[in-house]
């Protein structure tokens, strides 16, 4: 995740912290991404599919993550909070299912990158350092 740039550092509590979002039900690429978290030091931020957008957006100005993983039906319901001037942090979607050039597109139109899951895998791949 840090070759790609997803994670940005917010200040908060006198300490720095770095925010992933999870925004998905149970699947193994969760816990993947909340393992990697830990490795890297960086904290997750779970999202339910109980939330609206309100208490999303509450979450995503409180830690100011720039960063989701999540399924593809959020895709869209990042999109039209972008539009609505919400989720404002928010600079990169990964995506655990395929995504489409016209969902790459949707996205970079409001100044997000989306990113397959299996994009960030390789990357990971290619900077992991064993303990």
């Amino acid at each position: 995740m840090g070759h790609l740039g997803l994670v940005t550092e917010t200040e908060g509590d006198g300490k720095k912290w770095k925010f992933v979002g999870i925004w998905s039900k149970n699947r193994w690429e969760w816990l993947a991404t909340h393992v990697a978290n830990m490795y890297y030091n960086q904290t997750t931020i779970g999202f339910f599919d109980s939330m609206g957008v309100a208490s999303v957006e509450f979450i995503l100005l409180q830690t100011e993550l720039s960063c989701i993983f999540s399924t593809k039906e959020y895709i869209s319901t990042i999109i039209s909070m972008r539009k609505d001037n919400m989720a404002g942090t928010i600079k990169f979607l990964v995506c655990f299912d395929e995504v489409t050039p016209e969902e790459v597109e949707k996205c970079r139109a409001v100044g997000v990158k989306l990113y397959n899951f299996s994009t960030v895998l390789e990357a990971g791949e290619k900077e992991y350092k064993p303990w």
